[in-house]
């Protein structure tokens, strides 16, 4: 299996979240970002990430989708269950669903 091609956003994409996020009806979904493609390295280690640093290598990036769209407008997401409860009143809102 080929090596997935590590894609680099431009220098000033903060500047494409904040127009996008001019616009009321998008919304942002948040998660995936220490994923291997976006060359964090964390998958290289030789133990899993503590809290700590996964907070120190992306908290400014989730800090600013934050800023940018603000809570009403931005989802978490995950691979593990999660409470159910947790995100349910934006998920109703965005998706339309009970």
């Amino acid at each position: 299996m080929r090596e997935a091609k590590l894609v680099r956003p431009p220098r000033n994409s903060s500047f494409y979240v904040a127009k996008l996020a001019e616009c009321r009806n998008v919304v942002a979904k948040l998660g995936g970002l220490v994923m291997a493609i976006n060359g964090f390295g964390f998958h290289k280690n030789a133990r899993p990430a503590t809290s700590e640093e996964l907070v120190a290598a992306t908290r400014d990036y989730y800090l600013h989708m934050i800023d940018c769209f603000g809570v009403d407008r931005c989802m978490f997401e995950s691979n593990f269950p999660v409470d159910a409860a947790l995100f349910h009143d934006t998920a109703v809102r965005v998706y339309g669903v009970p």
